[in-house]
């Protein structure tokens, strides 16, 4: 059941992070992550990504507030990165990221966003969708 508390124990692993329980016990095979006009797509396509962000990047997210839905989530979360080494347009592009600004080192980026999560019929994540507001200095 993908209630508040199941997502509390999502974001307790993303927070670590810990990549393989989040693909082994959240992520459905098929999975798919649309964040700023990029799409990665299955469980490879998001640990190419992460491997990637967050050796660049520490990244948490906290709760704050849930909206269930038939069929997954709406979810209003704050976001917080700190960058520990530059994040390059570079970077993104080799693993297929077009759209998402490069993160200096040293820069610590704060910002809210929403999340819709859709689950398939096993009740695994199956599609994430974010929204969020990119800060013209960031663009």
């Amino acid at each position: 059941m993908f209630d508040e508390a199941h997502y509390r124990e999502y974001l307790k692993y993303f927070n670590m992070p810990d990549h393989e329980t989040l693909h082994r016990e959240f992520f459905a095979p098929d999975v798919e992550l649309v964040t700023l006009g990029n799409v990665l797509k299955g469980q490879q396509g998001i640990r190419d990504f992460y491997a990637y962000f967050h050796s660049c990047v520490r990244e948490h997210i906290d709760l704050i507030k849930f909206y269930p839905t038939e069929g997954g989530a709406w979810v209003h979360v704050a976001m917080r990165l700190e960058a520990f080494e530059d994040l390059t347009a570079e970077g993104l592009e080799k693993i297929g990221i077009i759209r998402m600004p490069a993160i200096p080192k040293g820069t610590v980026y704060e910002n809210e966003m929403f999340i819709h999560y859709e689950l398939d019929p096993e009740g695994r994540l199956r599609l994430l969708r974010c929204a969020e507001y990119i800060p013209p200095d960031m663009a």
